[in-house]
């Protein structure tokens, strides 16, 4: 279980504290506001738009990760090729 998760300790069970709200923001906004989102715009909505803010959702949050990157909200995680585990931080958008 390490190569999947190194900060666990041996135990996929075990949460690291620093990722509770990264969890919750996950789980509240990313997977359940947004379905509730999709279901309340197939009424009320084209199909067409619908699927165009599907498209469209990856290449704002990449959009709005540079701004907020730019803006220094948040620290790079990327910065000087040293990634600190404690410290909140954005990768960059990339292709890989």
């Amino acid at each position: 279980m390490n190569l999947i998760c190194p900060d666990c300790g041996g135990s996929i069970w075990k949460i690291p504290p620093g990722a509770y709200f990264a969890l919750f923001y996950y789980i509240a906004f990313v997977s359940v506001l947004a379905y509730a989102i999709f279901t309340w715009a197939n009424q009320f909505a084209t199909g067409t738009l619908v699927m165009g803010y599907t498209v469209l959702q990856p290449v704002t949050a990449a959009t709005m990760t540079v701004v907020l990157l730019f803006l220094q909200a948040f620290p790079s995680c990327d910065k000087d090729g040293h990634r600190d585990p404690t410290e909140a931080c954005l990768d960059p958008p990339g292709l890989g």
